[in-house]
């Protein structure tokens, strides 16, 4: 870690631990069950604003882990590494610090359009946020909406099929209403006061009443002792501390700015650091934001500005329209295909036909049957380089050269209740043939002796018609130029015996 961390890095991690910080928050609320619909989309535009103001207005060099960071940064240390001295801290060069935020200027870039995609403004969820009361609620005597609530209400009197101009006028009224409710603490001091000239004058004229028969002394249990909340020795008053001095900011940030109108700020920022990664990511975002607005334009939920230039949408409806076509008959076929896997079906019985191989362990009792089950145009033959079909006592050991023959040539073979059965017991494989997956094969002289019959059947699978094998024709001093050069379309398989290697 010390070899890792310099002035640099360490400020990028206290940035990007702030960064952290303010999407636990974030994710933890919409994370419970008892999360209001209403405020999640508040909360959302209010984390834009915060996260703007931190990294592009750099407001979080004043509080949080970056202004601990910096503080500590300030008085240079010397500390080893690997037994070499390393001196950490010192002044900051404007470079570092512009290099830092410039890399949360990415981020927060990417994080809008992740915003802008998975809450879109068209979006009847986001609209909801009217509902929402503000602690600081603006002053609107004259029942006037901003832009963006307005906007929210036409969504939702379109989506519900409600009056537009009496939807306004009720929200305008039960908003003053609400507000004053908020704004206006209970109190029950007026009819305490009551209650207590009613008990004087009723003891005035008929004594005290309940009086208790002996003086009675009530103990109340002390409670736990609370902790001073300005103490930021600990970790969670620290971060309580910082989240107030965050929303303090924000708020102040937000009188004056919004995270819209820093768009362009951010896109200059982060223009230099900007990767095409980033921007891979990007246009996801803003295709997957575009799917979501066709889909509400499609069910007449968007307003007369969602869309644009209408040529351009629907060009693009058209093309995404395609693709979707497209993926639907994929995804189509390839659930076919795993619903066919997944139904366990025996293969069709045919019988055996061309030139037949009968293992000679198969019992005299199979033997005759075996050979009724063969089909008019079948041969049967001891040599198993002309066969295509083997017939053998145990399928699960084969022998050692029939195993050859399947792996190399392909075929079929099959135990005798197969063919007994007609398919319906006993069991039957197809191998695909090693041939027609093209090879260069080369085999050494002394390789060649000593494996004769398989070196046989490699040469006749090489020089079968359809083979894509070549068996190379080389010297072992021909050989070794060919496995140096690096141009080889397709490797070439070596068979060596260990002295050759």
């Amino acid at each position: 870690f010390l070899r890792f961390v310099d002035n640099e890095r360490l400020l990028q991690l206290a940035l990007l631990a702030d960064a952290a910080e303010e999407a636990k928050a974030l994710t933890r609320l919409t994370d419970r069950e008892s999360c209001e619909t209403e405020k999640v989309a508040q909360e959302v535009e209010a984390y834009l604003a915060r996260i703007t103001m931190l990294f592009i207005d750099r407001g979080c060099r004043e509080f949080g882990y970056t202004n601990f960071m910096l503080r500590q940064l300030r008085n240079p240390m010397l500390v080893y590494a690997d037994g070499q001295p390393k001196r950490i801290g010192g002044p900051l060069a404007d470079g570092v610090l512009h290099r830092a935020f410039g890399r949360m200027a990415c981020w927060v870039r990417l994080t809008h359009e992740v915003v802008r995609a998975e809450y879109p403004n068209f979006s009847i969820f986001t609209s909801f946020s009217v509902f929402h009361l503000p602690d600081d609620l603006p002053e609107n005597p004259a029942g006037q909406l901003s832009g963006a609530v307005a906007e929210k209400l036409k969504r939702l009197a379109k989506f519900f099929h409600v009056n537009e101009p009496s939807l306004m006028k009720q929200f305008v009224d039960v908003q003053a209403l609400a507000g004053r409710y908020k704004t206006m603490k209970g109190s029950t001091k007026d009819m305490e006061t009551v209650v207590r000239k009613a008990r004087l004058i009723w003891s005035k004229h008929f004594g005290v009443s309940r009086r208790a028969n002996e003086d009675q002394i009530r103990y109340r249990k002390a409670g736990p002792v609370q902790t001073h909340r300005n103490n930021t020795q600990t970790e969670a008053s620290w971060l309580r501390e910082r989240r107030q001095q965050v929303a303090e900011a924000c708020r102040r940030w937000r009188r004056r700015d919004s995270f819209e109108a820093a768009r362009p700020r951010v896109d200059a920022i982060s223009g230099p650091l900007w990767t095409p990664r980033m921007q891979k990511e990007a246009t996801f975002q803003q295709g997957k934001r575009l799917k979501r607005l066709i889909i509400a334009h499609k069910n007449g939920m968007t307003l007369d500005g969602d869309v644009g230039n209408e040529d351009d949408f629907q060009a693009k409806l058209r093309k995404i329209e395609q693709n979707m076509r497209k993926n639907l008959r994929d995804h189509e076929r390839k659930h076919e295909l795993r619903t066919q896997v997944k139904i366990i079906k025996r293969p069709q019985f045919q019988r055996p036909r061309g030139v037949v191989f009968l293992d000679k362990f198969i019992s005299r009792q199979d033997l005759p049957a075996c050979r009724r089950a063969l089909s008019a145009g079948a041969r049967v033959s001891s040599n198993r380089a002309r066969a295509g079909v083997f017939i053998v006592a145990d399928i699960a050991s084969p022998g050692q050269r029939v195993r050859w023959h399947l792996a190399i040539r392909g075929g079929a073979v099959m135990d005798p209740a197969w063919l007994k059965s007609q398919g319906r017991g006993g069991f039957m494989l197809k191998y695909k043939a090693a041939t027609q997956v093209p090879r260069k094969v080369w085999v050494s002289a002394a390789w060649a002796e000593r494996h004769e019959e398989l070196f046989h059947i490699l040469g006749r699978a090489a020089a079968a018609r359809g083979s894509k094998w070549s068996l190379l024709q080389m010297s072992e001093a021909e050989i070794l130029p060919a496995i140096a050069r690096r141009n080889n379309t397709r490797p070439i398989h070596i068979l060596l015996t260990p002295g050759d290697k």
